[in-house]
């Protein structure tokens, strides 16, 4: 019985020892299978930390092309990279996660195995105990993977978004998220108006009424992918200052989320911009009204081209963008007065520092008679050597000026006729001076008038 016993126990330890090497050995089948086709590098080691088992993906990305080179000769416990530590904790059956810089020159000096690759990559590991019925470590599953690709990927959309944040701090730029099934903003970067879980409504009762159906529109242009992006400036009122400020802002339809519906957007204050701009405008209005009033011309006058940007000018059809050349001036003023003119023009091409102003007659198309006018540049823009290369200045037509002073010409005339005709003479007296200014007067200027006023006033 002893004996029968005996034999008994003995059947059963073979029985369970070939079972555990059947299981043991199904394991390996099964791993074997599967990990061949799997796009990840898989090695198996036995408890010792010997290679057993080593796919292709894993054979590729490290240089070897013979993996008879490395089953049952490679171990995982000399691995340069492989500390006390490290080492503890796999023996120890703790699942393990790695990821640093594989340098194969260092893998070929320190004979671990021989490798054809000779940079470095991005190596990305995690080590797997295999355990039996009992628990007992029996091998070890290393899963790894090249990321390098990936983490330069990462790194350079990591730069880029530094980068960005860094010219939107510059920039004074703020950022901001919309989920459209929550209806919710959010603050991507920056001092955004869009705060934390901020509702639709909140944020259209800071909006000005005009400008919320036109956010609604471009909300709904984006979600119906009508277009990729939306430009627009909307007016958001400021507590502190009790008025509306102006926001610049683009927007995208955000497809970084499966699942999700985000609209992504930036914000910009462009208030001041708005109302410089707004400034600039009013003040050439004015300016134009001003002109058309006066009936003044502003022209620009640059040598290098030898043509005009006037504003205002019959002679370019009112058209400020169309310029005018020296020919077309030249045939709308008077042929006697050219050569004024010319002298002017001459002037300005020698790149002279120094006043234009002459007055010549001008007839345009618009005109009936011929119009006297007053041209009047100084030197505006210089280059390095001191030369003018731009001059600016007016025209002004003043015809009715000239016949004015025509008129008073005429009838000072008549006025002196008259008085020499009649004998008669007439004399204003100064009384700063204490002198006598007579006309058709013999002595003119009477000095002894003079005194003896001075000497009356003395005594």
């Amino acid at each position: 019985m002893k004996q029968s016993n005996s034999l008994s126990s003995k059947d059963e330890n073979m029985s369970s020892e070939n079972g555990a090497a059947g299981l043991t050995q199904d394991q390996l089948l099964f791993t074997e299978n599967i990990y061949a086709s799997l796009p990840i590098s898989i090695e198996v080691y036995d408890a010792n930390g010997i290679l057993r088992k080593i796919n292709d993906k894993a054979l590729k990305m490290y240089g070897v092309s013979d993996r008879t080179t490395v089953i049952g000769k490679v171990n995982l416990f000399n691995s340069p990279y492989m500390d006390k530590e490290l080492k503890s904790k796999i023996q120890r059956g703790e699942d393990v996660t790695l990821e640093f810089e594989y340098d194969f020159d260092r893998i070929n000096s320190d004979a671990y195995f021989c490798s054809q690759n000779k940079n470095s990559i991005i190596y990305e590991a995690q080590v797997v105990p295999v355990l039996d019925d009992k628990g007992t470590i029996i091998g070890h599953i290393l899963l790894s993977n090249d990321v390098t690709s990936a983490k330069e990927i990462e790194f350079r959309t990591e730069e880029s978004k530094k980068n960005l944040e860094m010219a939107m701090e510059a920039a004074n730029m703020a950022s901001w998220v919309y989920n459209v099934h929550k209806k919710t903003f959010s603050t991507l970067h920056g001092n955004a108006l869009a705060k934390e879980e901020m509702s639709l409504e909140q944020m259209q009762s800071i909006l000005h009424p005009q400008d919320r159906i036109q956010l609604m529109q471009l909300f709904a242009q984006l979600i119906n992918k009508e277009t990729q992006q939306v430009h627009t400036t909307l007016r958001f009122y400021n507590k502190e200052e009790r008025q509306y400020r102006h926001y610049e802002s683009r927007m995208r339809l955000s497809s970084e989320h499966r699942g999700k519906l985000l609209i992504v957007g930036t914000q910009l204050d462009v208030t001041d911009k708005v109302q410089m701009l707004k400034k600039t405008q009013d003040l050439t209005t004015k300016r134009e009204l001003a002109m058309q009033v006066s009936n003044i011309v502003h022209w620009d006058f640059d040598v290098s081209t030898q043509k005009f940007e006037s504003y205002n000018d019959p002679i370019n059809d009112y058209a400020p963008n169309r310029l005018v050349t020296l020919k077309e001036f030249e045939s709308v003023v008077h042929p006697d007065d050219r050569s004024t003119y010319f002298d002017a023009i001459q002037s300005m091409l020698s790149g002279e520092n120094e006043t234009v102003n002459f007055t010549c007659r001008m007839q345009t198309k618009y005109d009936e008679t011929w119009q006297y006018c007053n041209v009047i540049g100084v030197p505006f823009e210089q280059d390095e050597n001191g030369n003018t290369i731009r001059f600016t200045g007016f025209r002004q037509n003043i015809s009715k000026l000239h016949r004015l002073n025509e008129e008073l010409k005429e009838r000072n005339y008549k006025m002196e006729l008259t008085f020499k005709t009649v004998g008669m003479s007439y004399w204003d007296f100064d009384v700063t001076g204490r002198k006598f200014t007579a006309f058709n007067d013999p002595g003119n200027v009477y000095q002894s008038s003079s005194k003896r006023l001075t000497q009356r006033n003395s005594d």
